[in-house]
């Protein structure tokens, strides 16, 4: 069952970069040393704060959001709001020109792609 899982989480990552385009994936340690240098923000102006003890808190122009976080060994963070009955999947994609862009692969905001200041 175990490689079953693994399998399907491989085929889920290759398919998902796949559809990001010609992705370049912030690799593990890189996403956890982002998130230790403190808050973000994405150019449309939500701000982010990703802290060492796994939790979240994402503010936006209309509201905001809280929860748990995991990075994954590939780069993969999985976030799981509070209140939420599936988490939202992403990676942050470092760009032809070296800028950051977080493209969501699965939940709530699958297929957006959200440039980073």
């Amino acid at each position: 069952m175990q490689t079953m899982k693994t399998i399907l989480g491989a085929a889920f990552l290759v398919i998902s970069t796949a559809l990001a385009g010609n992705a370049d994936p912030m690799p593990a340690a890189e996403v956890k040393a982002f998130f230790a240098e403190g808050g973000f923000a994405a150019t449309a102006g939500s701000k982010f704060t990703f802290s060492g003890n796994g939790t979240f808190a994402i503010q936006h122009s209309n509201g905001s959001e809280k929860g748990t976080y995991t990075v994954g060994a590939d780069g993969t963070v999985t976030r799981m709001r509070d209140g939420a009955k599936k988490p939202d999947v992403f990676f942050i994609d470092l760009n032809a020109k070296g800028k950051k862009v977080i493209v969501y692969t699965s939940g709530q905001y699958k297929g957006k792609k959200f440039p980073l200041k």
